[in-house]
């Protein structure tokens, strides 16, 4: 296994509590759990990539999912409503819970443009459709695929839209169609280049609502691998794959780098969880006709991140734990255009996450504002190692956090008076820490022809090799989990799929 984000912890707790399988994860961070470690800085403890998560509520697939992975010993506590907020130029829109509340609070704030939304969510439905037909053409056994593989036809019209050709067909009016692309920081696109079928996975995961783990997002690996220890499985930091090795073109072990040691592990089955880049284009040696794909394929959106440290609750400002979206214009294509090249932009828009006001065991306040910003902004500065850049590059970071503080007081006033600590995180850090070139933090860019890559599915072109994570299905927590599942689902013949689906939906724990 390779990777301990969370879709690497989900096929190695999978393999284990169902099938019984001792499992050796590699990592090649000195923590576990991909983006949902945490780190602290003093008394302030921050997430690293877990801000919010849907579909946790009873019974709903991930929330089974999870508490079969966690034993059920990660409580979920549900965000206010709204949950969302949008600020746009002289209007902002809350969003609540249910999509019946979020269709009737559209069609209350646009009355003329009901029908319009209608067509929209009409779209969004067909367009998912579509995407999990497809998904699921790829983890069923062999002889059952060919069903939702020729079911998925119907829907292939929406599933291989970009959002902005159906705004361009039916919400013709720019400012609903800016706060209906207000979520698309979830995946890191504007609408012309988004895939309407990644949009709509986006949409229909916030339904109920977003959520939150008690006692931070640490709690979700650091309950995951406690059981996966008590079965005899074993997780190796420090332990970066630099090869997967073949024999007679069947994935038959790894080839890893741990200090100055070069060390080779064995198995039957490979499971690749760190992004299909580096597993086609580096890890397999040989070259393939995805890995020749993906050398072409545009990158994918790089993030700076402000980390606060709060002298007192934020709640004194208003704010309850809801997230808030800041936008300069209701143009996104100009904003994303402003966003490129190589000098520091003018913040074009943010995100903004209060995590101490979600979790009531937190012990200090705390903010995070995400930043997109273009990665040869901080080019010159990869070659030095972390913590150790230089003085231009920590300059560099300081203005940044000036100009995305400044843009956030402008929009929640008040705040900036409460910061008693700040460190920022560049991509160089996404870089450095999980291995995604440039500090691709999403993955693969969530476009339409992001679905016309070779093999890009959890069973890969080389036997006994298979892949999980953002890049095979769809974005955050739930994405990575829900790929982690197809990826031994798709490891194991029909039988195998019913033990799966009974042992992690039948009770079994």
């Amino acid at each position: 296994m390779l990777g301990s984000g969370l879709s690497g912890l989900t096929v190695a707790c999978l393999l284990s509590k169902v099938f019984g399988e001792k499992v050796l994860v590699l990592e090649r961070h000195t923590k576990p759990g991909g983006f949902t470690h945490t780190f602290r800085r003093g008394e302030f403890e921050w997430d690293t990539g877990l801000h919010y998560v849907g579909k946790m509520q009873p019974g709903e697939f991930p929330r089974l999912l999870m508490d079969f992975l966690t034993r059920g010993e990660v409580s979920w506590r549900k965000m206010p409503d709204p949950f969302e907020l949008f600020h746009f130029p002289g209007f902002k829109f809350g969003q609540r819970a249910g999509k019946n509340n979020f269709l009737a609070d559209l069609i209350a704030e646009f009355p003329q443009e009901a029908v319009s939304l209608r067509h929209y969510f009409r779209a969004l439905n067909l367009a998912q459709i579509w995407i999990v037909l497809r998904f699921s053409s790829q983890v069923l056994p062999i002889g059952l695929a060919w069903i939702p593989r020729v079911t998925s036809i119907l829907f292939r019209r929406w599933g291989l839209m970009s959002l902005g050709a159906l705004f361009l067909k039916r919400v013709p009016n720019q400012k609903l169609a800016a706060l209906l692309a207000g979520p698309s920081g979830d995946y890191g696109l504007e609408p012309s280049r988004a895939s309407l079928a990644v949009h709509s996975l986006i949409v229909s995961h916030y339904s109920t609502g977003g959520f939150y783990p008690e006692g931070g997002s640490a709690s979700v690996p650091e309950k995951i691998i406690a059981h996966l220890k008590q079965n005899g499985s074993e997780i190796l930091l420090g332990h970066e794959a630099n090869e997967i090795i073949l024999t007679n073109g069947r994935a038959r072990g790894v080839r890893a780098q741990h200090q100055n040691e070069l060390k080779e592990f064995h198995a039957p089955k490979i499971f690749s969880c760190v992004g299909v880049r580096k597993t086609f284009s580096s890890l397999l040696r040989a070259p393939s006709r995805i890995s020749r794909e993906l050398t072409d394929f545009p990158r994918g959106i790089s993030l700076a991140t402000i980390y606060l440290g709060l002298r007192s609750s934020p709640a004194a400002l208003g704010l309850r734990g809801e997230n808030h979206w800041l936008f300069r214009s209701t143009d996104f294509e100009q904003m994303a255009a402003e966003h490129a090249g190589p000098s520091l932009p003018v913040i074009q828009g943010c995100f903004v996450s209060f995590p101490s006001l979600k979790d009531s065991s937190a012990k200090s306040h705390t903010a995070e504002i995400l930043v997109p910003v273009p990665y040869e902004l901080f080019a010159d500065s990869a070659q030095g190692p972390w913590k150790k850049r230089g003085a231009e590059y920590g300059d560099l970071k300081e203005e940044l956090a000036d100009r995305a503080l400044a843009f956030v007081e402008e929009r929640l006033p008040g705040l900036r008076a409460l910061v008693e600590f700040r460190e920022v995180s560049t991509p160089l850090s996404v870089e450095h820490f999980s291995g995604h070139a440039r500090g691709e933090v999403y993955g693969l860019p969530a476009t339409r022809e992001k679905f016309g890559l070779s093999n890009l599915g959890p069973r890969t072109h080389v036997k006994g090799l298979y892949v999980a994570g953002a890049d095979v299905f769809a974005h955050g927590i739930v994405g990575a989990m829900t790929s982690g599942f197809c990826a031994v689902s798709a490891a194991n013949s029909l039988s195998g799929v019913i033990r799966l689906f009974r042992g992690v939906f039948g009770g079994a724990k």
